[in-house]
């Protein structure tokens, strides 16, 4: 059977003899949560990479040109969330291809102009998202992966997950209201997804410029914004845009063999040349910004002045 994964309106084929993934790709919350702007069927589309799976005893993994081949038992050798992060390398290795980027980041809106916040898992990027849009006027874009576009030495953002996720009881404690429809995953038992409209917030409608990248953290004895130099905004742009193609994401160390880089010389130099043009000609500016998540948005809002 072969199922057609879209992000951003690049296409991947799955073929595979497993019912079980099938069903998880069509139906589960958790790929909408992490692949930005996914959408999955089954109507034949002109793809830009086939990813091969069959659920057997065979642990293997085999790289062609624009082809991944793998086996294992479903579940057992590669749970379901490992799925969604090799599917997320294959469409890094397509944005990668065509000037596109995509990163583990959340994203909001204000006056046409857009702030990436970065930052690791727990370190509040959902927290902050809400808080922002609900009580400054923001926009909803994602709360966990943005996809990013430089061309002529300008940033844009083309792209962001569709549902947000939080753990079991984050968004009833937020907003004192048990009314929101929650959505639950089989691949990740210990959280909540749910619909940003659903939560009162309204989304962007893109492509935006992007003006910021915060890098955020959640501490509420200690308040603090820093801007980051360009030498170092450089190198953590750098850093955050290679992570994926290669092949260092948190989900791929989970895999039973070694996964191959996508990453090639040729990608990674335009990369960094895109970055330092972006940052030399001031088109973004960075920012490492700490404190409770009600001051880090009103920091984040104060950018706007």
């Amino acid at each position: 059977m072969s199922l057609y994964l879209q992000s951003c309106d690049k296409t991947i084929k799955l073929e595979t003899n497993s019912t079980k993934l099938e069903k998880f790709f069509i139906s589960d919350p958790f790929p909408y949560a992490i692949i930005p702007n996914f959408k999955v069927g089954k109507t034949d589309v002109n793809s830009n990479f086939t990813l091969i799976y069959n659920d057997d005893n065979k642990r293997k993994i085999k790289k062609r040109n624009k082809i991944i081949e793998i086996s294992g038992k479903y579940h057992t050798d590669i749970p379901e969330p490992q799925f969604v992060f090799l599917a997320l390398i294959c469409f890094e290795k397509i944005f990668q291809e065509n000037e596109i980027y995509s990163l583990h980041a959340a994203a909001i809106e204000k006056n046409d102009n857009c702030t990436l916040l970065v930052g690791d898992t727990f370190s509040g990027k959902t927290s902050v998202v809400l808080e922002c849009c609900l009580n400054h006027d923001f926009k909803y874009i994602s709360d966990e992966r943005t996809v990013i576009r430089f061309k002529d030495n300008k940033v844009s953002i083309e792209g962001g997950n569709e549902l947000l996720s939080a753990r079991k009881g984050f968004l009833q404690e937020y907003l004192k209201n048990n009314n929101v429809d929650i959505l639950y995953s089989v691949a990740h038992d210990k959280k909540e997804f749910f619909q940003p409209e659903d939560c009162g917030m309204h989304k962007s409608i893109l492509p935006k410029k992007l003006k910021n990248v915060v890098y955020i953290g959640i501490d509420k004895d200690y308040c603090n914004i820093e801007e980051i130099s360009p030498f170092s905004a450089i190198w953590h742009l750098y850093r955050d845009l290679s992570f994926d193609i290669r092949t260092v994401g948190y989900g791929i160390f989970n895999f039973p063999f070694a996964f191959p880089s996508f990453d090639n010389e040729k990608i990674a130099n335009r990369r960094l040349r895109n970055i330092k043009n972006a940052i030399e000609e001031k088109n973004i500016r960075l920012y490492e910004i700490r404190g409770p998540k009600e001051k880090i948005a009103d920091a984040v809002d104060d950018l706007y002045e």
